[in-house]
């Protein structure tokens, strides 16, 4: 994460964290879903944005045509996107034991809550678990191993 990705990361969280209390089990609803660009989200807005810029100076329909297809497609995407994750439940089961510097376990349950299958990825910062299948309305239990920092304290004389 660069610099000013981690910047924003901070006020960010303060945000979320005000906005969603902490709990063992979230169901995923219109409060709750927040979709976020990633650095190419970023360009690709941008992207965008150049070429609309392009289309108005040349007065060029055929760049509006492109630009606001594009567009149309960017925000379907994330209409679908908020569609399919509207329902899901995602409850922790149980943290597990571990040492500093181990992997600590952690166990998650996820329902799917629509008519739909779910494809899903979880991740923290040192692990991710890809390609986990929740088949519609069932049930799936997922391990995803944390690896724990130590930070040791100073004695003082």
């Amino acid at each position: 994460m660069g610099m000013i990705g981690k910047s924003l990361a901070a006020p960010l969280n303060r945000w979320i964290n005000r906005r969603l209390p902490r709990s063992d089990s979230q169901v995923f609803g219109q409060k709750n879903i927040f979709i976020l660009p990633t650095g190419a989200g970023m360009v690709f807005g941008l992207l965008l944005l150049v070429m609309l810029v392009t289309g108005i100076n040349y007065q060029n329909s055929l760049i509006y045509l492109l630009v606001f297809l594009l567009g149309a497609i960017f925000v379907g995407a994330m209409h679908q996107t908020h569609r399919n994750l509207s329902g899901l439940t995602l409850a922790l089961l149980a943290a597990g034991d571990g040492e500093a510097g181990a992997d600590v376990p952690f166990r998650f349950r996820i329902v799917s809550g629509k008519d739909d299958s779910l494809g899903l990825s979880l991740s923290v910062a040192s692990a991710r678990t890809d390609g986990i299948h929740v088949p519609a309305g069932e049930v799936r239990e997922v391990s995803l191993a944390r690896i724990s920092h130590s930070h040791p304290a100073s004695l003082a004389d």
